[in-house]
């Protein structure tokens, strides 16, 4: 076309068009290697763009090679005020250095829309040559669809992605995002980096004739022809995308490799009690997340900075802000049982009903759980198959909290896991018998007691150890309340048992229970909500599909992110998920029994606003973050 007849074309639209979007985006998934020639066309001008992957090359011990894969790119581009211009559908993809992570994307872009950002005279107010690029990778439908609405603000930057799942793993929406149900087909992948999104148009739009075959793009990552007033264009570096999500890899951590712990509390030759780790469950993923990553100083989307800077140690706090975290700050200072949980997780740690929230056998069965001897024997190793190598778990959404007070239990991404009690050779034999018997009925096996990281067999055994301690002693009272030992007797010698005369004690709501009534379930409850008022953990059976008959119970971990060197407090972004990180964990040691498996017997029981930590007073986890760039960064 001459270049009278182009700028006849576009003083003609400009007169009627309004900005437009892709229009006739597809789900098409033009191969890595390939190139689709189209003919030149007089509604299209061409622009090349190079895309930096988030990886250094192929690294085995940290990547799958799905998790590298791009299909398709989405190019947006937009004013400096981030209001929409228009957007590019990919015309060809080549991969032009395998080694450094580095594709080439060619766009076709509709001259519409790209001409009605210009003046009627085909100039650009000062200043309006720059403009800010955006690149997704494996753009999910979702996204694509932005685009069919004729965007035209700033709009299209908030908009985010739902991703539901529901226990069994099973996507119900959004699972394109990280490669679809065997996360194959490509990860989205969006700009990561605000330093690379600043490029420079021609200022011209006559200039724009030169650009109208795929095999003549404009380069927003390279020098351009001089324009024929003598300038050139050149745009300079390559625009870095990060993946939209984060991964979980897990590995056994125990001394043996069986995932089975001696409690670090006792001694090794003198243990009586180990515990096996049989599950691990996800609890509390984000349903949704922003297409870009953004930044603020509080961690609300109050002048959040697109594509900023994370926190990093030295330097002024910068959390990642999430989709929900007004509703988050608005909970301050305290996670309350009435908080939408379902509107914003998968797997909520809790249920919920009547507005009373509690981890009961609803709440454990929508956790994504997962037997631990599959996840360190599967196939989807990230370091070889050793089952004491790292394995990837799962893939994670994005989950951040505004402030360091508000990082509480209720909404903090998190890990579950489900342990096993078993007695060493060094056990009474009580105790052994009583493990090795049990049925997996709470209502009919023993109830296991524990009281100062001592663990008791039956009420009986409990009053024994009790009985021998002085009566102004904790144990003594925890156990009698204010009786006084003449009013007690122990069974044997021929002696009947006496129980405590204190109504509110334990013991004598013993006898009226377990000696009395032993059928009567208000007893029994009132019983042991007065044990646990008196600082007992209580264990009781249970069996299910996996799990033999036995006892068990659970340690709550959230997971970190960022380094605090002050364990009193939490710190900026310090439990959070945070997208294109890898997240490593393993359990090194196990400190004492882990929580009831049954919240009312529980005298330390988690809650929607109980503080971070990682319980530590119960095991000890290691953490490594990864950039999911294959470099080690940080050990918590």
């Amino acid at each position: 076309m001459k270049r009278k007849d182009w700028n006849n074309f576009f003083i003609s639209i400009l007169t009627v068009c309004t900005m437009t979007g892709c229009g006739n985006l597809t789900n098409r998934q033009a191969d890595a290697t390939s190139e689709v020639k189209p003919e030149t066309s007089k509604d299209t001008i061409y622009m090349n763009v190079q895309v930096q992957l988030p990886t250094t090359g192929e690294n085995t011990t940290t990547h799958r090679a799905n998790e590298n894969r791009v299909d398709n790119v989405l190019l947006v581009l937009a004013d400096q005020n981030d209001r929409f211009i228009a957007c590019g559908e990919q015309a060809s993809l080549t991969n032009t250095g395998k080694t450094k992570g580095v594709i080439s994307t060619t766009q076709k872009i509709d001259k519409e829309a790209l001409a009605a950002y210009y003046n009627p005279d085909g100039t650009l107010e000062e200043g309006k040559e720059k403009i800010h690029i955006y690149v997704f990778c494996n753009p999910t439908n979702e996204l694509r669809n932005i685009f069919k609405e004729h965007a035209i603000s700033k709009e299209w930057m908030h908009k985010t992605e739902n991703i539901t799942e529901d226990a069994y793993g099973n996507i119900i929406r959004g699972g394109a995002v990280w490669g679809g149900k065997d996360h194959q087909n490509g990860f989205l992948m969006s700009t990561a980096n605000r330093a690379c999104i600043e490029k420079q148009l021609p200022g011209r739009l006559e200039h724009w004739e030169k650009y109208s075959k795929v095999s003549t793009p404009f380069r927003l990552s390279g020098p351009n022809h001089t324009d024929a007033d003598g300038k050139r264009v050149d745009n300079e570096g390559n625009v870095e995308v990060e993946r939209a999500v984060a991964r979980f890899d897990f590995k056994d951590g125990s001394r043996n490799g069986d995932q089975t712990y001696v409690l670090e509390a006792e001694e090794e030759n003198n243990a009586i009690l180990k515990v096996k780790l049989t599950k691990m469950a996800l609890v509390n993923m984000s349903r949704d997340f922003y297409y870009l990553r953004r930044v603020s100083k509080d961690g609300t989307n109050a002048n959040a900075l697109i594509c900023g800077t994370e926190y990093e140690k030295g330097t002024e706090a910068n959390y990642v802000a999430d989709t929900d975290a007004a509703t988050k700050k608005g909970s301050s200072p305290a996670i309350d049982p009435g908080y939408p949980f379902k509107d914003y997780f998968n797997f909520c740690l809790g249920n919920q009903e009547a507005g009373n929230w509690s981890i009961d056998a609803t709440a454990r069965s929508q956790w994504y759980t997962s037997v631990i001897s599959k996840v360190i024997g599967s196939n989807g190793t990230a370091s070889g198959n050793n089952p004491q190598s790292y394995h990837i778990w799962r893939y994670v959404t994005e989950n951040t909290i505004p402030g360091a007070h508000l990082q509480q239990n209720g909404i903090t991404t998190g890990i579950v896991f489900k342990g096993q009690i078993i007695p060493t050779e060094r056990a009474s034999q009580r105790l052994k018998d009583a493990i090795a018997n049990a049925k997996g009925d709470p209502a009919k096996d023993p109830i296991l007691y524990s009281y100062g990281k001592k663990l008791y067999v039956t009420w009986e055994e409990v009053r024994e150890n009790a009985f021998q301690t002085d009566e102004n002693s904790t144990f003594y009272k925890a156990v009698f309340g204010k009786a006084k030992k003449r009013d007690i007797t122990l069974k044997g010698n021929g002696q009947t048992a006496t129980y405590s005369p204190d109504q509110a004690s334990p013991d004598y709501l013993w006898e009226k229970w377990h000696e009395q009534n032993i059928g009567n379930k208000t007893l029994q409850a009132d019983f042991r909500k007065a044990a646990k008022q008196a600082e007992f953990t209580l264990y009781q059976s249970s069996t299910d599909d996996y799990d033999a008959a036995g006892y068990y119970c659970y340690y709550f971990c959230w997971n970190r992110h960022n380094v605090h060197g002050n364990h009193a407090a939490a710190g900026p972004m310090e439990f959070a998920v945070v997208r294109n990180n890898i997240y490593r964990f393993s359990v090194t040691g196990i400190n004492r029994l882990g929580h009831p498996r049954i919240s009312e017997n529980d005298p330390n029981p988690v809650a929607p606003d109980t503080p971070d930590k990682n319980d530590g007073d119960y095991l000890s986890l290691s953490v490594d973050v990864l950039p999911w760039d294959g470099v080690l960064t940080t050990r918590i």
